[in-house]
């Protein structure tokens, strides 16, 4: 049994509500429909304005999942106004990129992102960094 499937017939992200802010358009898809198949609540925005907005009419956003490159907004800056935000500033922050080499990881964690990851990646990586970082809920 794959990681994959362990996580599905566990349920842990069953009813989790995500959002993913990708300006790449089939990351953005491939994102979406391997948490929406595990149950997950997606919401999926191509800029960081629409992602705000919408993280704003749902204030119920368990992650943020977000990619680097966006437009029209620089990583240090998408960061600094999810945290200056008191609705997200404990929400957790996977950051993806394919921008690997050209972002600044310590800074981005210093303001505060969760966890990194770099683009491309397995199915199951994405999956097992957003177990790990989502927070816990009781499943008794």
């Amino acid at each position: 049994m794959t990681i994959t499937n362990y996580l599905i017939k566990k349920g842990l992200l069953h009813h989790r509500d995500i959002i993913i802010i990708d300006a790449d358009r089939e990351s953005r898809e491939l994102q979406c429909r391997l948490l929406s198949e595990q149950g997950a609540n997606v919401i999926t925005t191509a800029t960081f304005a629409e992602g705000f907005t919408a993280m704003g009419e749902n204030e119920n956003i368990e992650l943020i999942i977000i990619d680097t490159t966006l437009p029209n907004i620089s990583n240090v800056d998408v960061i600094e106004k999810i945290r200056e935000d008191d609705r997200f500033i404990l929400t957790p922050v996977l950051v993806v990129t394919n921008d690997y080499e050209k972002c600044n990881q310590l800074e981005l964690f210093q303001l505060g992102i969760t966890k990194f990851l770099a683009k491309p990646f397995f199915e199951e990586a994405l999956v097992m960094a957003i177990i790990k970082v989502l927070p816990k809920k009781d499943y008794s």
